[in-house]
């Protein structure tokens, strides 16, 4: 799974785009765990609306993520 980088994400992330362009969430949040990649791939594909927490070790953070496949839910899908 790779992602799109924009000001606010680097912002969370606290590393410049350039650190996480090219590179899978996997290689970049090595921390994040197959629970965390299961659910957002499930809502990628799937459509479903994921909600979870994490922490960041490497900015010592607890983070609160929501996310879903909006074109999914249209009938669209960005995996093909």
């Amino acid at each position: 799974m790779h992602f799109y980088v924009n000001q606010k994400y680097e912002e969370f992330a606290s590393l410049p785009a350039k650190a996480m362009l090219g590179h899978t969430v996997r290689e970049v949040f090595p921390f994040l765990g197959d629970e965390w990649y299961n659910d957002v791939k499930s809502a990628a594909l799937d459509g479903k609306i994921v909600e979870g927490d994490f922490y960041n070790p490497m900015i010592k953070k607890n983070f609160h993520f929501t996310t879903n496949n909006s074109l999914k839910q249209r009938g669209g899908s960005t995996l093909k």
